[in-house]
Parts: C-alpha cells; structure tokens; sequence
C-alpha cells in the first residue's frame, strides 16, 4: 500500500509539474502576443502622427503666418505685442481636434521660440535645442521627427498644482515649416498629451481583471495612466487630485503595499523594478549593436517579481528605440495561476 501511494503521488506531481509548466508557456504566449499587438499599434500611431506633421507643415496659412512672425523682432515683448503670435495661436487651437495637443512652439533659425501658447515660452532658446539639439537640427534639414519624454519647462495643468512638484517629462512632435518652393523656413513641435492622445494607443486587454499595459521613460517614470489609480491613492502614492501618468516611479518597494506592509526604504532609494532593468539592459544592447531596429526583442518573466504595488506579478517587456520609450504588459501572478492552483488543489 505504501508503494502504491507513492507511486500515485509521483506520478501526480509529475503531472502538476507538467500541467503548470503548459500553462505558463500559455500564458507567456499570451503576454508576448498582446505585446506585440499594441508594439505594432504605437508604430501606426507615430506613423500616422508624423504624415500629420509633414502635410500641416506645408499649410499655406501656417506658412503665410510663420514668414510674418519671422519678420518681427525676436524679443519676448515685440513677439508678445504682435498680431502674428495670436494668429499662429489660433490656428493651432482649430487644429487640436485633429491632433490632440496641448502646445506648440515655432522655432525659428537661431533656435528661438517665437510662438508658443505659453508667454514664458515666447523670446527663449527652446527646450528642445537644450535636451535633444540633434532632433531639432534635423527638423531645420527637412525631417519629421518624435522628440522622446523631456523634462517639461513648466508645469502642466493636469499635474500637481504644487509649484515646487518636480516638473515632468513632455513629449514632442517635431517638423519643418516649407515655403513653396520647399525650403524650411522654420520648425514647429506639437506637444504630445499623455492622456488624450498618446494613451489611446495603450489600452487595456481582455483576460485578467489585474492586467495592465504601460510605457515608462528611461528614469522609470510612468507614462500612461495606470489601471490601479484608486489602489495607489489607498497606498498613499497617489494624492486625490493626482493622476498616475508622469507622477509614478516604478520602483519596487520590496513588499506588497496592498497587504499593508511598510516598505524599508523610501520611495526614492527603492530600486527599480526587475521590469525596468531588463528593458534598460535591452535599451544598452540595442546601442552596443547600433540596432536600427524599431525596438527590441521580447522577454517575458514567468516566475514572479514584484511590481511598482509591491504585488507578485508575470510580465513581458520589449524597448521601443524610435519612442526612446519602455513598453511592458504584467498580470497578477495569483490571478494568471488561478486555473492550476485549482487543478492542484482537486
């Protein structure tokens, strides 16, 4: 009798062990393929946004307006004075509903702001010149291009109204400004909105109520809404008037905060997540190479880490190099093996 019952055990953990194994490989598969799927959603989204810019760049009112705000001293009084700057405000406010933004700048050929929704921004050397000089030197030789998350100039108006809150990244749509006969006569940038516009291209996916799909910047800053803003007001990383997107830092607390658990570490000295390190490692590798690739291989983790809520999770990962953006998927590790812990227990 002992030997039989042995027997039947060994051969149902071997079973177990099995039936655990094929569901993990299914649910990697799965998480790859949603990966993949909203990988291939941002393509069409930058896609479509640079064919955007390049034929609102070639606009005869944009350009009629630009060649006359050129025309007016570049000094933040004359440009804040002129007709010019409220025409070229106007005309980007009719064109918000095609391509959802919340500012804009004109630079002209010394890298000047001489238009932009913001009177601060108006007669200054522009931010772009300051972070990513090369992408705006590009633009002045004809070429579309996304400015990746920059740390913001000012404060936006749907983050903390808290003057001294650290300032967040901001994305950017960059292009020339071409005459007639072609000739870049300037470069406007749109600015990207984080929740109206680039978010779209992030939704959720079906199959797990604790699933979530976000893109992070290369400091670990969250940059689409997370799909548990209420988990983390209760967890006081979040105030009530604040949204995730651009105010989280996907640190690993070292414990589950939904458990009630307090972390050892402030928020700032915890380490980033085991998500974000690989998708940085990959990020280095892709510039070891020179990859040209529009992004990075595919990994996933299949035995468990914890997530910026300190929850046990299972997760893909991949680096998006034209975005300079990190793209992930995770799932509650309890929620994905809910199936095979019921299987074990019967």
């Amino acid at each position: 009798l002992s030997i039989f019952l042995v027997v039947v055990f060994v051969i149902g953990w071997i079973n177990l062990e099995r039936s655990r194994k094929m569901h993990l490989e299914d649910e990697s598969r799965f998480l790859t393929g949603v990966l993949s799927v909203v990988q291939d959603r941002l393509d069409l989204w930058l896609t479509e946004r640079k064919s955007f810019m390049k034929q609102l760049g070639s606009n005869p009112r944009l350009v009629a307006i630009t060649k006359r705000l050129l025309e007016v001293l570049p000094e933040k009084k004359a440009l804040l004075a002129s007709n010019e700057l409220q025409e070229i405000r106007s005309f980007f406010k009719k064109s918000d509903d095609i391509f959802p933004n919340i500012g804009f700048f004109i630079i002209d050929p010394d890298y000047i702001s001489i238009g932009s929704m913001r009177d601060s921004n108006v007669g200054t050397l522009n931010l772009i010149m300051k972070e990513h000089p090369e992408l705006l030197k590009k633009a002045f030789l004809g070429e579309v291009g996304f400015v990746p998350p920059t740390t913001s100039d000012v404060q936006l108006t749907e983050l903390k109204k808290n003057s001294s809150a650290k300032k967040p990244p901001t994305m950017f749509f960059i292009g020339p400004i071409r005459d007639v006969d072609e000739n870049v006569i300037s470069v406007f940038t749109l600015r990207v909105d984080p929740w109206r516009d680039f978010s779209k291209a992030i939704s959720s996916f079906e199959g797990f109520k604790s699933s979530e799909i976000y893109t992070f910047d290369e400091n670990g800053y969250l940059l689409t809404p997370s799909s548990f803003d209420q988990q983390l007001r209760g967890i006081g990383l979040l105030a009530d008037d604040q949204g995730s997107a651009l105010n989280i830092e996907i640190r690993d607390p070292g414990v589950n905060l939904l458990e009630g658990k307090s972390p050892k570490q402030e928020r700032s000295k915890q380490p980033l997540t085991h998500l974000v390190l690989r998708t940085l490692a990959l990020k280095k590798q892709m510039e070891e190479i020179k990859s040209i690739a529009s992004h990075s291989k595919i990994e996933t983790d299949m035995t468990g880490y914890r997530d910026y809520r300190g929850v046990p999770v299972f997760g893909a990962w991949l680096w998006n190099a034209h975005l300079k953006i990190g793209l992930a998927t995770e799932v509650n590790l309890d929620e994905a093996l809910a199936d095979y812990t019921t299987t074990r227990f019967m």
